[in-house]
């Protein structure tokens, strides 16, 4: 069941990522009219964070605080995107990549570690291949958002409709994430029964 839960985090993960990761750099050029070289600048912080907090990350194994607080990144940046139009200032756009980036560095670190947790010692290798495969159903349906809402240009009001795509798919990452918290206390019960 937890395992189940770690690929379906994962879906709405890659999902909300490659969103951001390729529908706000379309969105810059076409709505804001940066030239794309800037847009790149604009975007660099997306990359430089998630990388900086995953290393940062890595060794620690208080995955649950972790993906908590990734989703709260993630949930955070979902919202400043609904808050974006064409006339948004830079900086507030760079917020947005720098909470994004967090959100990757953290999130993606933290669910692989949740699955190498939860996977059964002899599967560690098929679960890692289906977390990579579930990870790709994410972007796939992505790509598929941005070209429905941008196949007329990428205005304001497709960045929006994307953004509540993505607090759609943040709602179905606290669900998934909710069976991890209970599964330690339904062990304490199961112990305290026992004793």
């Amino acid at each position: 069941m937890l395992l189940n839960t770690t690929f379906l985090r994962q879906i709405g993960i890659n999902f909300i990522i490659y969103l951001v990761l390729y529908g706000l750099p379309q969105w810059l050029e076409q709505s804001k009219h940066i030239n794309p070289s800037s847009v790149g600048l604009i975007m660099l912080p997306f990359s430089l964070t998630a990388m900086a907090l995953s290393l940062m990350i890595a060794k620690n194994k208080n995955y649950k605080l972790q993906l908590s607080t990734g989703v709260f990144c993630i949930i955070m940046a979902t919202i400043g995107i609904f808050l974006l139009n064409s006339t948004s200032p830079v900086y507030f756009i760079e917020g947005i990549t720098i909470v994004i980036g967090a959100a990757l560095g953290i999130l993606t670190v933290s669910n692989q570690a949740t699955l190498y947790a939860e996977a059964p010692d002899d599967q560690v290798g098929v679960c890692f291949g289906l977390f990579r495969t579930v990870g790709y159903i994410g972007a796939i349906l992505a790509g598929s958002s941005l070209k429905h809402q941008f196949k007329a240009g990428a205005t304001d009001a497709g960045l929006h409709s994307l953004a509540l795509f993505a607090l759609v798919a943040c709602i179905l990452i606290v669900l998934f994430l909710l069976p991890l918290f209970f599964k330690r206390r339904k062990i304490e019960i199961d112990l305290e029964v026992t004793i």
